[in-house]
């Protein structure tokens, strides 16, 4: 499924792992390894700047649905993806996109099918 998908194929996540901070400079990327299937982060993230988050090289079939933090509607979401994003191939998820609102994004990683 593409980042436009209308929906998740997952319910919206309640399991907090933690607030990831994309502070290590431009391009260079933030690597979790601790994180597991259905669990959620927090980002902050800025109205127009552009992001990038993946699971190239998880050893799982990976789901990415990104939720705006204050939105609490379980189906509201702002990106989705399963398999083939722009970053890996296969069964690995990734999403590059460019938020419209400045606050937290909530990014929720499933293994498919949940």
């Amino acid at each position: 499924m593409s980042q436009s998908a209308a929906f998740s194929q997952c319910d919206r996540s309640g399991f907090y792992y933690g607030e990831i901070l994309p502070d290590q400079g431009f391009g260079v990327f933030t690597s979790v390894s601790s994180y597991s299937p259905g669990e959620y982060f927090r980002i902050p993230v800025l109205n127009g700047a552009s992001y990038t988050i993946s699971t190239c090289g998880a050893g799982i079939d990976a789901q990415i649905t990104g939720y705006e933090a204050n939105n609490t509607a379980s189906g509201t979401h702002f990106f989705y993806n399963d398999d083939n994003g722009p970053e890996c191939s296969g069964t690995a998820a990734s999403v590059d996109f460019v938020p419209t609102f400045t606050d937290y994004a909530r990014v929720q990683v499933s293994e498919y099918n949940c």
